[in-house]
This record gives C-alpha cells, sequence and structure tokens, in this order.
C-alpha cells in the first residue's frame, strides 16, 4: 500500500503554486469564541491573513482573521494543503459548501459554461439535446440542462463540444474538470473539461459557437488565445480575465499577447487597461 501511494505521488502534477489562490468551500461551521469557520483543500496559489480574498460567485470580499492547516496555526496557506479559515464579520449561514474562496478577478461567474463532454460508455441510453442534469464542480452541485453542439443526439463512449445551462451561477475558469449525474434518477453521466466560463451572449457568437468552440480546446496555446480573444466581440478582453479563460499565468499570457500582436492577430486599442481586440473584429467596425 505504502509503495503504490509514493507512485501516485510521483504521478501527481506540482501544486500550482504561481497561479492565483483558490479553494472550494465544502464546510462551514461556527466554532465558539472564534465565528465562521471553512474548510477545504487549496487548489492553487498562496494566501497569508493579510491578503484581500473574495467569495465567489457572490464576488465579495471576506476578511481572514486567523489560518489553520492539520490543526496548527499558520500565517499563510499553500497549494496542496487541507486548511481552515476563520472570517472575520460573516456569519455561518452567508458562506456555504459549493461556494469559493479566490483572488479578485481570478474567476468568471456565469449561468452557462461551454465545455467538451464525455458520455461514459455504460450509460444505457443516448443523451438528447436539451437534457436536464446535475453538474457537479468542486464541492458545488447545481441543476441546468446540456445543450449539445454537434448534433441532436449524443451515443454512450463518445465526446461532444457542449453548453451547459444552469439555474444559478457557478465561478470557473478554463481547465475546471466537472463530473455530470442524471436529474431523476440520479446515474453518472459522464465527465468534462471547462473551454469557456463565461460565454458571450451576442446572437452572433451563439451562431457561429458550434464550430468556434472547436478552437478553445484546442493544445496550441496560440490557436486557443486567438480564438478566445475573437469570442469577446467588440469589447475585447484585458489581460485579467484572459488568464482566466485560458488557464495561462500572467507572465504566459503576455507572452502570447507580444506574439499575436506581432502577427497582427490582435491589436491592444487601450494601453492602461491594456485591453486586447481581435483584428476581424476591428475591420468590422
Amino acid at each position: 500500500l505504502r509503495k503504490e501511494l509514493l507512485n501516485l505521488f510521483y504521478k501527481i502534477k506540482p501544486p500550482e503554486l504561481e497561479k492565483p489562490f483558490r479553494l472550494n468551500v465544502d464546510r462551514s461551521f461556527t466554532l465558539k469564541g472564534f465565528g465562521t469557520v471553512v474548510t477545504g483543500t487549496v487548489l492553487s496559489g498562496s494566501i497569508s491573513k493579510e491578503d484581500e480574498i473574495f467569495q465567489f460567485p457572490l464576488e465579495r470580499l471576506v476578511r481572514i482573521r486567523s489560518l489553520q492547516t492539520h490543526g496548527d496555526k499558520t500565517d499563510i496557506i499553500y497549494a496542496g494543503q487541507r486548511a481552515a479559515l476563520n472570517l472575520a464579520s460573516i456569519k455561518k449561514n452567508e458562506i456555504m459548501r459549493g461556494d469559493q474562496l479566490g483572488e479578485p478577478g481570478s474567476l468568471l461567474s456565469s449561468y452557462m459554461l461551454n465545455a467538451t463532454f464525455f458520455l461514459l460508455d455504460d450509460v444505457p441510453d443516448e443523451l438528447k439535446n436539451r437534457t436536464r442534469i446535475r453538474l457537479y464542480l468542486g464541492s458545488m452541485e447545481l441543476i441546468g440542462r446540456i445543450i449539445l453542439l454537434e448534433g441532436p443526439t449524443l451515443s454512450p463512449g463518445n465526446k461532444s463540444f457542449v453548453q451547459i445551462r444552469l439555474e444559478s451561477q457557478v465561478s470557473s475558469k478554463y481547465g475546471d474538470r466537472f463530473i455530470i449525474r442524471s436529474f431523476s434518477p440520479m446515474i453518472t453521466l459522464g465527465g468534462g473539461m471547462v473551454v469557456d466560463p463565461k460565454p458571450s451572449k451576442s446572437r452572433r457568437m451563439q451562431r457561429e459557437l458550434s464550430k468556434r468552440v472547436v478552437s478553445l480546446s484546442d493544445e496550441d496555446i496560440f490557436i486557443r488565445s486567438e480564438e478566445v480573444i475573437y469570442l469577446q466581440s467588440a469589447n475585447g478582453i484585458v489581460e485579467s480575465e484572459f488568464s482566466v479563460r485560458t488557464g495561462l499565468s500572467i507572465i504566459e499570457s503576455r507572452k502570447v499577447f507580444q506574439i499575436l500582436q506581432s502577427k497582427k492577430k490582435i491589436f491592444c486599442i487601450n494601453d492602461q487597461t491594456k485591453r486586447y481586440l481581435h483584428a476581424e473584429h476591428l475591420d468590422r467596425i
């Protein structure tokens, strides 16, 4: 058993310490003399008592009173650790399982997700368009419908690009993994990966979506990045949001912007806010 656990350890990717802090809340309770405490696993980054932290999807600023990991008080918590955070000026019922804690601007909140989805091969029936489903992302369970973008049905053992439309908001970023179960009776249908955490509501973009969303899962970061910028239409995109939509760090994002600008694929339309626009939209405007 020890040998197998050690083998698993070497297969695990190293903690993403360079990325923004993120924690999925799995418990919230009141501790006498301390107030509200939440627990969860730190997915990425690190945070100290002095840092600003946001509660998602409310995007509300919360203050950290103290931090603890594995029963010991600490001044900083890192990716990979189980942690407990004692929060100030917030009641137990104001932050619940399924909420997330993260740095400001590190996640996008939406009622829709564009994603890749794999239907398990032992599911008894084809998946029909607009089927009501349960989405499990992080420690959150959400009700919604799955829109198939590549045909009216999906056969077991196959993969498709989908749009998930939810009854409540979810906060996510590019690359987040999820599980989908049927609404009733509950059986596991499959899982997938978020490729667009906050799809555009533009009607023109929706019409082009089925062919455009394919590029969002491309392994070539330049193809993926150009598509992310294109899908923001005439609004363009700022540096911080681009990182959330591509899963790249800020340093990686800046390199991509430089190369795409040199190829005249995109243009910076505001030097102060670092907002970029795709060349096709610039021509159209």
